[in-house]
């Protein structure tokens, strides 16, 4: 049955239509009536009525004679009865009004579809409309939201793929195609499905010297830490790790010319972020290690992921980690004397986790791009684009930043010079210590013969022209010197062999993993011999 219902008990309001037949339904009596033609409005119904059934009207009642019952059914309760009022044919306009929700469903359902074909189309002609107008920082960006609007893979839809992390309310989605795009994504589906790996990025060199192979050692000896890819820049350590069963991403390099007379590691540095950011580009993000950290705890069990990039920071308390506000005195500005501004110390380039969305991408884009063209220290460049604020032309890449706990990623000022100086029972474990603040060995050496034969050099060569002239009766143009003080080079030599980089890291390990308490005490707090504290 059809039309309006109204509840009563016993006695109810109702509204009835002028109408050539009705059917009365009661959940006590259960009427079929005939098709009487009386129509009247608002009334109600008594179900418990001597006599018949009528029909009660504001103004009285319209009786209904006993033949026109054609069967009453009763049931178990007089508590409730529904009545429904069914309508007639065409000339009541039921019908037609059916017909006209009808239409318009489809009508209102294919404007629907044509208001989302529209929008998806007119974001791709923006796009491709906007990509010769950008500068070209920011092409990365536009180019990684092409994709995502036009699909990838064969026309696949580009989405996170089985859950796992992402870069963001607007990061950049993995392809769910089942044919990955290059090596790099078949590699990253595999080593890291959840959409985040650890990278580090090496050539042999770094081998030779101990680091990246004490690198893997704290990386492998934590058994839930499996996504670490180490991308090897040369041939011969693609090969090693070939041999050896580890993660790795042949990615050869070409030096830049604005960087080759910056040394092996710096060079390493600058070239960095263009692959990370193939990295980004594909929807996984990143969490960079410098060979030179020690992993103790897996750190993707301390990440927050509310920012576009966690950085560790070169600072060693509270206000010069997270930031504060510090005093300027001018006194010529009278009682305007005192101003304030706002600092904290750098963020660490060699360790940092990165999300994969535009922002991001565009931040590397232009920090390769830079050091590319000019010859800057890779860290100051990754600190400029992050923290400077926009102004005039030019405009940040508006990331949002996150440092990370100092006493959990930890540099090896923290480490040297107070935490291990802590009650045993009061120091905190590091997550990853870096060993940031104090030189390698090579370079170390290095340095000394450098100054050594420098020195001796200009001392030999002056006392040379001093004798010259002493000997032709000419004024020297230069007052005689002193004899040179001799220093036996082991004496100069010993302290900074024992307190180079991998000479720590793996102090690190034995005081840290193996228990040795006093595996750090032979070393200087500082690069300096002598320093604690």
């Amino acid at each position: 049955m059809h039309g309006p219902t109204a509840a009563v008990c016993r006695r109810g309001a109702w509204c009835a239509p002028s109408s050539a037949g009705a059917v009365l339904h009661l959940q006590r009596v259960h009427l079929a009536l005939p098709r009487p033609n009386f129509g009247f409005g608002q009334g109600e119904v008594d179900s418990c009525a001597a006599g018949p059934l009528v029909f009660l009207k504001p103004t009285g009642c319209v009786p209904l004679p006993p033949s026109s019952i054609d069967r009453i059914k009763l049931y178990d309760s007089c508590a409730a009865a529904t009545m429904r009022i069914d309508g007639e044919d065409d000339s009541t306009g039921k019908r037609k009004v059916g017909a006209l929700r009808h239409r318009s469903a489809l009508l209102t359902g294919a404007l629907l579809v044509g208001m989302c074909l529209g929008v998806l189309v007119s974001e791709k002609v923006y796009l491709v409309t906007q990509e010769a107008e950008l500068p070209e920082g920011a092409l990365a960006a536009v180019r990684s939201r092409k994709l995502e609007v036009a699909g990838g893979g064969g026309g696949a839809a580009l989405a996170v793929a089985g859950g796992g992390v992402s870069g963001g309310p607007d990061g950049i989605p993995r392809s769910t195609a089942a044919q990955p795009r290059n090596e790099l994504e078949a590699l990253l589906r595999r080593v890291a499905p959840q959409g985040e790996v650890m990278i580090a990025i090496s050539n042999m060199n770094l081998i030779h010297e101990q680091s990246l192979v004490m690198w893997l050692e704290c990386v492998q000896r934590l058994p839930s830490l499996t996504n670490y890819v180490v991308v090897a820049i040369d041939a011969e350590l693609a090969a090693y790790c070939k041999e050896k069963g580890i993660n790795h991403y042949h990615r050869p390099v070409r030096i830049p010319d604005s960087q080759k007379d910056t040394g092996s590691n710096h060079a390493i540095s600058a070239m960095k972020y263009e692959i990370i950011r193939e990295f980004l580009e594909l929807g996984w993000n990143v969490l960079l290690s410098d060979v030179d950290i020690v992993t103790l705890q897996n750190p993707f069990d301390h990440l927050h992921r509310d920012s576009d990039v966690e950085g560790m920071t070169d600072g060693f308390d509270q206000g010069t980690a997270y930031g504060e506000i510090y005093g300027i005195d001018d006194a010529s500005m009278g009682w305007s004397r005192y101003a304030q501004g706002v600092r904290h110390m750098a963020f660490n380039s060699g360790l940092f986790y990165i999300r994969a969305n535009p922002r991001t991408v565009d931040l590397l884009t232009r920090i390769a791009d830079k050091l590319g063209k000019h010859k800057e220290w890779d860290q100051s460049v990754w600190n400029e684009f992050i923290f400077f604020l926009s102004h005039g032309d030019y405009k940040s890449p508006q990331v949002t930043a996150r440092t990370m706990d100092y006493l959990k990623f930890m540099n090896s000022k923290v480490l040297f010079k107070q935490v291990r100086h802590m009650p045993k029972d009061q120091q905190p474990k590091p997550v990853m210590a870096h060993v940031n603040y104090h030189p390698s060995e090579y370079i170390s050496l290095f340095v000394l013969f450098l100054c050594s034969w420098a020195c001796q050099t200009v001392v030999g060569a002056v006392r040379r022209r001093s004798a010259a002239c002493a000997t032709a009766a000419v004024p020297s143009p230069l007052p005689p010197l002193p004899p040179p003080p001799r220093v036996p080079m082991p004496v100069l030599i010993s302290p900074l062999q024992s307190a180079d980089k991998s000479e720590r890291m793996r102090a690190i390990i034995e005081y840290y993993i193996k228990g040795d308490e006093h595996a750090l005490d032979r070393f200087p707090g500082g690069s300096e011999p002598g320093t604690r504290r």
